[in-house]
């Protein structure tokens, strides 16, 4: 059963000519048993293979400009940092503008774990740009402090490192691409 044009509606496997007619051999006719009807009552084929690849040809194709653009080690860096989808954010935007504390390193960053003291991280990564120290709400705070390594120079799109502490012990390390 398929929907088709609003309507619940039985499709039925390609016969051998319709599939011959299609330019499909027989053996393929199973993968094209959705699709509409045309005017004539034939069934449309649509392929629905080429809609499902076209984000992530859009993806891959914007992470490759990505390493055209940047040169090869920074691009690799920016996908391990902020994934996919910073990397195509970073080509949109620009980059954007982000400022990084004084002796700050991706690379140690990568190296920050949960469980490490508050010391420790800022022993690797040096002195943080801000100190932050939420509230809880609704009696819920699951982390009670935060250090932050970048921030954007302008107030727009920057590359966020920052790292959430609970009671002095790393809970999350965040990098990720923010979009203003």
């Amino acid at each position: 059963m398929a929907v088709v044009g609003g309507r619940l509606a039985s499709v039925k496997p390609l016969d051998d000519q319709s599939a011959k007619s299609l330019g499909k051999s027989v053996g393929d006719s199973a993968r094209y048993r959705s699709g509409s009807r045309t005017r004539a009552g034939r069934m449309k084929v649509g392929n629905a293979l080429t809609v499902m690849r076209r984000p992530v040809l859009l993806a891959v194709s914007a992470i490759a400009l990505l390493f055209a653009l940047l040169n090869f080690n920074r691009a690799v860096e920016v996908i391990r940092l902020e994934g996919a989808d910073g990397a195509v954010q970073h080509i949109i935007t620009g980059g954007g503008d982000t400022v990084y504390a004084a002796g700050f390193s991706d690379d140690r960053f990568l190296k920050i774990s949960s469980g490490m003291s508050d010391g420790e991280v800022v022993e690797s990564l040096g002195e943080p740009l801000d100190r932050y120290y939420p509230q809880a709400i609704d009696g819920v705070q699951p982390w009670t402090s935060g250090m932050r390594w970048s921030r954007s120079a302008n107030d727009s799109h920057y590359s966020v490192r920052a790292v959430l502490f609970n009671e002095g012990r790393v809970v999350r390390r965040i990098s990720e691409y923010y979009v203003d």
